[in-house]
């Protein structure tokens, strides 16, 4: 059987915070998302965002930079409402002030 944490570079469950649990250290600074109570009504183990101007940042390592690797991400989302004019991002990567990285999103196209 695959042991799950074999290769994991960062786990944030949201236990009041945006702490890596992984042991790697890449942890997340919030800026304006608020803590909530997630799907299972605990509480502050979710984060709420604005949809404007609210995300969580995790600085750049090279273990999060993926260089034409296989990886697999897992997020939870609840989407509130939907904003049809963009895609609505969930996870992105990329070089500051370039197109170079990933990017994630909820959008109303194919």
């Amino acid at each position: 059987m695959a042991d799950l944490n074999d290769g994991l570079v960062a786990y944030y469950p949201f236990d009041g915070n945006a702490q890596d649990e992984s042991g790697n250290g890449n942890n997340g600074t919030v800026h304006g998302a608020i803590l909530t109570e997630d799907r299972f009504g605990n509480v502050e183990s979710a984060y709420r965002f604005d949809g404007t101007n609210s995300f969580i940042e995790v600085m750049d390592t090279p273990a999060l930079r993926l260089n034409n690797t296989d990886f697999t991400v897992s997020a939870w989302v609840y989407e509130t409402e939907r904003n049809v004019s963009y895609q609505d991002a969930i996870l992105t990567k990329r070089s500051s002030g370039s197109r170079n990285g990933w990017f994630y999103s909820i959008g109303t196209k194919n």
